[in-house]
C-alpha cells in the first residue's frame, strides 16, 4: 500500500479524502504512530469532526491501533479542543482527532498529541515503509459520550453576572454538537446560526479567518443588537 507523501505537513496530516488521504493510509499511519508510542502503556483518545468522511477515517484509525495492540477510548464527534480536554481528563498522554479544520469539504486530516507532545506529520514519514501490515495484537476499545461531562465541568466553573445576548455561528461544524448546549447552560440569551452538524457546509465555508464567512454572524449581531 502506497501512502501519499503530500499529506505529511509540518504540524499535522491532511489531504483530499480518497485521493490523498485514504482508508489504507490512515491504518498505516496508526501503525507508524504505534511505533512512536511503543514505550507508552496509556490508552489513546480518538475523536472526529462532522465531515462526511470523518467517521470512516476514524474507524480505520481505530482499527489500525487495535491491530497494533493499542487500547482506545473513542469519544466520537467532538470539536478539536474537546479532544485535548479529554486526554487531560482521563490523565492520559495521547490523543488524535480526525478533522479537516478550515479546509474545503473534500479534505480531511489528523491532529495529534502523542506522549504529551504535538507530532509533526513529517516525523512519521520514515516509519511508514517499515511497518508490518500483517501483525495483529489484541487490544480493547471503550466508547464514551463525553459531551455532557465537558459541558457540566465548564458550566460548573462559570458565573455570568449580567444578562448577555449572544449570537453563535457554528458553521455546520462539530462545534454545533456542544456550543449551543454550553451557552444555554451558562445562562446567556442565545441566537443560533447553522448549529446542525453537516459536512457539506451548506451555508458558508468553514474558515472563520475569512471575512466573507462572517457575514451572516455580523448581520445577526446587528439585527438583534447582541452583546
Amino acid at each position: 500500500m502506497e501512502v501519499s507523501k503530500n499529506i505529511f505537513k509540518a504540524y499535522d496530516i491532511r489531504g483530499i479524502y480518497e485521493k490523498e488521504l485514504t482508508i489504507s493510509s490512515v491504518k498505516l499511519i496508526a501503525k507508524s504512530l504505534s511505533e512512536i508510542y511503543k514505550k507508552g502503556n496509556d490508552k489513546i483518545v480518538i475523536g472526529r469532526d462532522g465531515r462526511l468522511s470523518s467517521e470512516t477515517l476514524s474507524n480505520a484509525l481505530i482499527e489500525g491501533f487495535l491491530e497494533s495492540g493499542k487500547d482506545i477510548i473513542d469519544i466520537g464527534q467532538v470539536p478539536t479542543p474537546l479532544l485535548y480536554y479529554a486526554v487531560n481528563y482521563f490523565r492520559l498522554n495521547s490523543g488524535i482527532i480526525i478533522t479537516g479544520s478550515h479546509n474545503p469539504k473534500d479534505y480531511n486530516g489528523l491532529k495529534l498529541v502523542i506522549n504529551d507532545k504535538p507530532v509533526a506529520g513529517t516525523e512519521m514519514l520514515d516509519l511508514i515503509d517499515s511497518i508490518s501490515k500483517d501483525d495483529y495484537i489484541d487490544a480493547e476499545i471503550e466508547r464514551i459520550d463525553f459531551l455532557n461531562q465537558y459541558v457540566s465541568e465548564i458550566t460548573g466553573s462559570l458565573e455570568i453576572d449580567k444578562n448577555l445576548k449572544v449570537v453563535i455561528d457554528c458553521g455546520n461544524g462539530a462545534a454545533g454538537a456542544v456550543a449551543p448546549l454550553l451557552f444555554k447552560k451558562i445562562g446567556v440569551k442565545l441566537s443560533e446560526l447553522f448549529s446542525e452538524v453537516d459536512g457539506n457546509f451548506p451555508n458558508h465555508h468553514p474558515d472563520p479567518s475569512k471575512p466573507e464567512n462572517l457575514k451572516d454572524l455580523i448581520n445577526k449581531v446587528l439585527e438583534e443588537n447582541a452583546d
